[in-house]
């Protein structure tokens, strides 16, 4: 899986967080992404199906899925961690290596 993108079915499409794709997540669900907590299945789904309309649509591509559940229909657990894990847990290693950075030097 590439940088801002997501294998479904073992086809990568593009899929990243932008402004667009929080502002569909807003229109349809009603709350903000940074609202998000836990491991809300049904949101967590919904804000990829959103960051692949948003990069999508950026990129000239044309929309593989037609809603939320016939993406969802074709995914794996396996594509479902594989792209959170690169959009989130790989933003955290920053943080955490800053973490230790200081810790040393303290």
């Amino acid at each position: 899986m590439g940088k801002h993108s997501i294998s479904i079915n073992n086809t990568e499409y593009p899929c990243r967080l932008t402004m667009g794709a929080m502002l569909e997540f807003k229109r349809r669900t009603g709350q903000e992404v940074t609202e998000m907590q836990g491991t809300d299945i049904a949101l967590l789904i919904t804000l990829i199906f959103c960051c692949l309309v948003s990069s999508c649509r950026a990129d000239g591509v044309e929309l593989p899925f037609k809603d939320e559940m016939d993406m969802a229909d074709h995914m794996s657990p396996e594509d479902l961690s594989g792209w959170q894990s690169e959009n989130f847990q790989a933003q955290a290693a920053p943080c955490e290596m800053e973490k230790a950075q200081s810790k040393k030097k303290g």
